[in-house]
């Protein structure tokens, strides 16, 4: 996979799990794989050794965000 294709499928799972956060309520045994997926995801960013103009930092920051949101509305 290059790093390309995996920067856009690692920024797709961000968004996503963002998304997730709204109807997180009523899908909570979902909750663990989407913060596991968001949790590799910014794994793999930190791993780059290339800034590509600041867009693995962007994208972090981005999971981060996600993260914070799923974690407000988990049990």
């Amino acid at each position: 996979m290059t790093g390309r294709w995996r920067f856009t499928c690692l920024l797709a799972v961000a968004f996503a799990a963002g998304g997730l956060a709204v109807t997180a309520a009523a899908e909570e045994p979902h909750l663990a794989q989407a913060l596991t997926a968001l949790q590799d995801a910014h794994g793999y960013l930190a791993q780059t050794r290339d800034n590509k103009g600041g867009h693995p930092q962007k994208a972090m920051a981005l999971i981060e965000q996600a993260e914070a949101e799923l974690r407000a509305v988990s049990p």
